[in-house]
């Protein structure tokens, strides 16, 4: 492929570990995590968690929040006794009793809503760059050959941002995502109060660079990644700052 979507850690990983990318668009973030355990678990918080068994899927933004959520507490991966789980197995382990806890996304919410599981901890409320980011990238190769085809592209994805940060198209936007099997239900509560802007904002502005940079950072200390890395390094924002200027969108989000 020549362009793609990743979340942030996966992006990190993959960009540290040599492919030849660049993020070309931000994707907004405001992936919330959601850590349930069994419905009849006697923990109610995460500080009761410490040093149980924890699962999540390593080298997604599931990790990464976890990690800057327990960093928070002064802990560290090292506190907990950590399983390498993918959703499915993770909500199956959760109620087979297997572990204490699942790091999820917002099947956490349905697993929740249904009685399987239980909720503990969740992002909502935490400051917003804990949340899953993500980026838009294209091949180094791709954008070098087809300069205006890549332009093309991301003055699209501007369009679809700039869309779906209209609150007129809320229910909508939520009908789409709910294409991905999350119920409707689901979605409008983990969207909760969010800005929709805030949500589908596909700058390259400080406040993204520093939260993957965050994320870099985060990775080196965890041994994820070999070597420290810049993040204006593995950014062009040409593209994007030339959609912007066509669409006189420059200064609509923040």
């Amino acid at each position: 492929m020549d362009f793609t979507y990743y979340g942030d850690l996966p992006a990190i990983v993959g960009i540290a570990g040599g492919l030849p990318l660049k993020i070309i668009a931000g994707t907004g973030g405001g992936q919330n995590v959601y850590i349930i355990a069994p419905a009849d678990s006697t923990i109610k918080s995460l500080e009761e968690l410490k040093g149980k068994r924890v699962g999540f899927l390593k080298g997604t933004y599931l990790q990464l929040t976890f990690g800057k959520i327990i960093a928070a507490r002064g802990w560290s991966e090292k506190d907990f006794k950590v399983f390498n789980l993918g959703q499915a197995d993770g909500v199956a382990a959760v109620a087979a009793k297997s572990i204490d806890a699942y790091v999820a996304a917002s099947n956490g919410l349905d697993q929740a809503s249904l009685g399987v599981a239980k909720l503990i901890y969740d992002t909502r409320n935490d400051p917003y760059n804990w949340r899953g980011s993500g980026a838009f990238v294209v091949t180094d190769d791709f954008a070098k050959k087809y300069p205006d085809i890549t332009k093309r592209l991301v003055k699209q994805i501007v369009l679809a941002a700039h869309w779906s940060s209209q609150e007129a198209n809320r229910k909508e936007y939520l009908q789409l995502n709910a294409r991905s099997g999350t119920s409707i239900a689901t979605l409008t509560e983990d969207f909760g109060s969010d800005s929709l802007k805030d949500r589908s904002n596909p700058l390259l502005n400080k406040a993204y660079r520093d939260q993957i940079q965050e994320g870099i950072d985060f990775s080196v200390a965890n041994n994820i990644i070999r070597k420290p890395a810049n993040v204006n390094d593995w950014i062009d924002d040409s593209y994007l700052n030339a959609a912007l200027k066509e669409l006189g969108l420059e200064n609509y989000w923040q």
